[in-house]
């Protein structure tokens, strides 16, 4: 596990939102990813952990001390969980990937092909 040594005084909002960017002191907390650019809560993401995959809503994110809360629900079960992210831990817990950028990627590729196509994967 790797992580940052905590500094008495937790990161301010401001300062992680600027460490956020590529190659920043942050980047590793960039969990979502959307092709817009548009995160939001209430909106549904593919979330991708190291050993699973699903449909989720994210309801909420909250920032304290040195973690950040987020609170997701499950599509399938509808069952809620919060997940925390200690911001001086750089280990993978998990991405978010926009299910409306999935969406579109799917009728992107499915226009052109009859329903016979769509069935058959390239590997």
């Amino acid at each position: 596990m790797k992580t940052h040594s905590k500094d008495s005084h937790p990161p301010a909002i401001e300062e992680l939102f600027a460490g956020m960017h590529a190659n920043g002191k942050y980047d590793y907390l960039r969990v979502i990813l959307s092709r817009s650019g548009n995160c939001s809560l209430h909106k549904d993401y593919l979330m991708v952990t190291r050993n699973s995959f699903g449909r989720v809503r994210l309801l909420d994110v909250d920032f304290q001390e040195h973690r950040i809360q987020m609170d997701f629900q499950d599509i399938s079960t509808e069952i809620t969980k919060k997940i925390y992210l200690d911001v001086e831990d750089e280990t993978f817990k998990f991405i978010l990937v926009s299910w409306d950028d999935i969406q579109k990627i799917f009728l992107e590729e499915s226009n052109d092909k009859t329903d016979k196509e769509m069935l058959e994967f390239d590997f």
